[in-house]
C-alpha cells in the first residue's frame, strides 16, 4: 500500500441507528461496493470500539468464499494492538461521492504479503450515504478559510468575544472545523449563531451552526488534532448558492491546475465502475417507482 505522508481528509462516524434508510443488506451489492473500494485503494478509517481514535488503512484483499477481507493494520503499533482486542471495528470510507460505513467482528492479526495486516469478517450490512445527504466531505479546502464564531458567556447570553477557527472542509450541508488554539471548546449539540465565513471571490456567509460530533485524529508524527463536524441551521437559499459557487470554482481551479501540470488522466476502470453504479441506481429508482404505483 502506498504510504501517505499526511491525511488528505477526515473520515467520521455516522450514528448507526439514525441511518437505516441508507442501509444495504444485499450480500452481492455489499461485495461489489467493497471490491470497488479495494480496487481504487481508497483511504479508509478503522475505528475501534467507542474510541475517537482510528487507524488509517485500506482494503488489501477480499475472500468471497470465506467471506473475509484483509486490511492494513496501520503504522502506529499501539493503536494496532488496541484495535486487535476490540469487540468490533467500524470502517468508514467513500465510493463514488458516497460515504460508506460498516461494522465488522472477528478481527485477527495475520501476515499478508510479508507484512502485518488484519483479517476481519465481511459485514452483514453497510451504510451508503450520498454526499448530498451528509455534510462531511473528505477533501480539505486548498485555501485557508476561517469561521468567525461569537463566544457566548457561560453565565448569560452576552457575547464575551469572537474567535476564528480554521475550516477544514465545507459542503452545502455543513463544515468541519479544526480545533487547535481557538478560544472555543466545541461540544456536541451546541449551537453557535451569527458565525461568519468569508469565501474568496464570492462573499461572506452569515450562518448558524450546530456541532454534531467531535473526534481526534492522530497524525503520523504522533500529534493529536481535534475536529468538529457541524451542520448548518436553516441555511438561506442565497447562502447555499454562494457555497455551491465556491465549491464549483474550487473544482474548476483543480482541473485547470491538473491540465497545466499534465496530470489530468482518465481511469477507464473508474469510469466503467461509475457508469455501472449509475445504471444500478437508476434501476433501483425505477423499481421503487413501480412499487409505489402498484
Amino acid at each position: 500500500m502506498t504510504k501517505k505522508n499526511q491525511i488528505d481528509g477526515v473520515i467520521e462516524l455516522s450514528p448507526e441507528t439514525e441511518n437505516n434508510k441508507f442501509r444495504i443488506t444485499s450480500k452481492s451489492e455489499i461485495l461489489n461496493i467493497l471490491q470497488i473500494v479495494m480496487k481504487r485503494n481508497m483511504l479508509t478509517a478503522l475505528h475501534f470500539d467507542h474510541n475517537n481514535d482510528f487507524i488509517l488503512t485500506s482494503i488489501l484483499a477480499i475472500d468471497t468464499e470465506l467471506r473475509q477481507m484483509v486490511v492494513d493494520s496501520g503504522e502506529i503499533e499501539k493503536f494496532s494492538r488496541v484495535a486487535l482486542h476490540a469487540n468490533k471495528v467500524t470502517l468508514v470510507t467513500s465510493q463514488d461521492q458516497s460515504k460508506i460505513q460498516f461494522t465488522c467482528t472477528a478481527i485477527k492479526k495475520i501476515k499478508f504479503e510479508k507484512r502485518n495486516a488484519f483479517s476481519i469478517d465481511l459485514p452483514e450490512s453497510l451504510l451508503r450515504i450520498k454526499k448530498r445527504q451528509y455534510y462531511h466531505i473528505t477533501k480539505s479546502t486548498p485555501k485557508l478559510l476561517k469561521c468567525i464564531i461569537p463566544i457566548p458567556n457561560e453565565q448569560n447570553s452576552d457575547i464575551t468575544g469572537i474567535t476564528g477557527i480554521t475550516v477544514h472542509d465545507i459542503s452545502c450541508g455543513g463544515i468541519t472545523l479544526t480545533e487547535r488554539d481557538s478560544l472555543v471548546n466545541l461540544k456536541c449539540g451546541t449551537t453557535y449563531k451569527n458565525c461568519r465565513i468569508t469565501l474568496p471571490g464570492i462573499g461572506v456567509l452569515n450562518i448558524a451552526i450546530r456541532v454534531k460530533n467531535t473526534y481526534k485524529v492522530t497524525l503520523e508524527n504522533g500529534l493529536n488534532c481535534k475536529y468538529a463536524g457541524c451542520e448548518f441551521i436553516n441555511l438561506p437559499q442565497e447562502m447555499l448558492e454562494m457555497i455551491r459557487q465556491y465549491i464549483s470554482r474550487l473544482k474548476q481551479e483543480e482541473i485547470k491546475q491538473a491540465i497545466s501540470e499534465n496530470r489530468f488522466k482518465v481511469d477507464p476502470e473508474a469510469v466503467a465502475d461509475r457508469l455501472l453504479e449509475t445504471v444500478r441506481e437508476l434501476m433501483r429508482s425505477k423499481n421503487r417507482e413501480t412499487k409505489l404505483s402498484e
